[in-house]
């Protein structure tokens, strides 16, 4: 009440918030040194991250929930971009190897969600 925190649900589109797509396979070779790329799947509760292992012997996933997003770094260069998404007290999850229309997609929701906060 007192720091002024809204505690009500994101008023955003629902179908706005319903993504699925992968990072590019050339830049996770390039970058990650993996040739399974990064899997993006965003739905109206949260944004899931999935980064595969070695031959999918293991893979890391990062749950954001919305609610809990802080910020974002968005970073674009000429062939693909990189989005860092700030949560309240937790690293940062980042994606690396987006493609233009992709990372473009989820840099408006980001920032209709931050600004929504």
């Amino acid at each position: 009440m007192h720091c002024r925190y809204r505690f009500s649900q994101i008023s955003v589109d629902v179908g706005q918030l319903s993504m699925a797509f992968n990072t590019e396979v050339l830049a996770s070779l390039l970058f990650r040194f993996r040739l399974l790329p990064q899997e993006i799947i965003t739905d109206e509760d949260k944004i899931t991250i999935n980064t595969p292992g070695v031959f999918r012997l293991w893979n890391n996933t990062d749950e954001v929930p919305w609610n809990k997003i802080a910020g974002f770094n968005y970073r674009s260069g000429i062939i693909w971009d990189k989005v860092e998404i700030e949560t309240r007290g937790q690293k940062p999850s980042v994606i690396i190897g987006l493609s233009k229309a992709n990372s473009d997609e989820l840099r408006k929701v980001l920032q209709s969600i931050v600004n929504a906060n």
